[in-house]
């Protein structure tokens, strides 16, 4: 529920769909992730999912001729951070998972 109202909230706040709103809903996006994916259930994760690849493919692709160097350098930058949240989920799985063959 956590993660569909941040999700909502940052497309509701994007009044008009700019380079300038696709790079700061990107942000913010990741930002609301970092901060609370430890918190997240299966269901939270594929929501999640969804709007990055939402964020990472669609609207990158819409603004990717509008984009500067720098742009390109953050958005990359999100990608990364992203990624290492999966890696870190992946972890924390795996450990969950031993910890429950070993008791």
């Amino acid at each position: 529920m956590m993660m569909a109202v941040a999700i909502f909230a940052i497309f509701a706040l994007s009044s008009c769909d700019s380079k300038e709103s696709y790079v700061k809903d990107f942000t913010k996006f990741v930002e609301s992730v970092a901060e609370d994916c430890e918190e997240y259930s299966a269901e939270d994760w594929e929501k999640a999912d969804k709007t990055f690849k939402e964020l990472a493919d669609t609207r990158y692709n819409k603004f990717s001729e509008e984009l500067t160097t720098d742009d390109m350098v953050e958005i990359t930058k999100l990608k990364a951070t992203y990624a290492t949240l999966q890696v870190k989920r992946g972890a924390l799985n795996l450990k969950k998972k031993l910890d429950e063959a070993f008791k």
